[in-house]
């Protein structure tokens, strides 16, 4: 291949601009790579736009294997912050769950305390006592005197209220409060 005025030397490749498009050619004058877009002029260095040498030529991408590992690794990240989302769901149902059990103990030991000592929800040869059964939770106590002052006497009764639930197995919360005979 002859030099011409359209043509160009870069790297020991001769570059032909003619008007069917750009023509590398190497030292034995076999085409190397037909390109059809023009040069790109960069402070004065011509560099070729080619679909095939852009990493040769200095144009940087990503090939279709790169995307695919990254996408492979952005896959797995979702998946484990899924994972980690339905656990955290999990442990927020579990722990509404001891929190209304909880929540009925409380109440049911304050309404036990509003009554008199001698009252027969308060009366231990009725144990267990049922309690009041809403949603899926199941509640009992049982009462039982004690003596706190060693005097022999029994002179307080301790309460112990359970409330139970069964959500993936069987679960209960149980509240212990002693009453004081005034």
């Amino acid at each position: 291949m002859e030099l011409s005025p359209d043509n160009e030397i870069i790297d020991n490749t001769i570059i032909d601009h003619s008007l069917h498009g750009i023509h590398l050619y190497s030292d034995n004058n076999s085409v190397i790579e037909n390109v059809t877009t023009s040069s790109t002029y960069y402070s004065g260095v011509s560099l070729i736009q080619s679909n095939n040498n852009k990493r040769q030529m200095g144009i940087e991408g990503f090939t279709l294997l790169e995307v695919l590992i990254v996408m492979a690794i952005f896959s797995i990240g979702i998946l484990a912050v899924a994972a980690m989302q339905m656990t955290s769901t999990k442990g927020n149902a579990s722990a509404r769950r001891v929190t209304e059990a909880t929540a009925l103990a409380e109440n049911q030991i304050e309404n036990l305390m509003q009554l008199p000592f001698d009252h027969a929800d308060l009366n231990p040869a009725n144990n267990p006592h049922p309690g009041p059964q809403g949603g899926p939770y199941a509640m009992t106590w049982d009462v039982n005197e004690i003596d706190l002052d060693g005097d022999l006497t029994n002179d307080s009764k301790t309460i112990d209220v359970t409330v139970t639930w069964s959500y993936g197995g069987d679960h209960n919360v149980s509240i212990q409060y002693i009453r004081p005979e005034y």
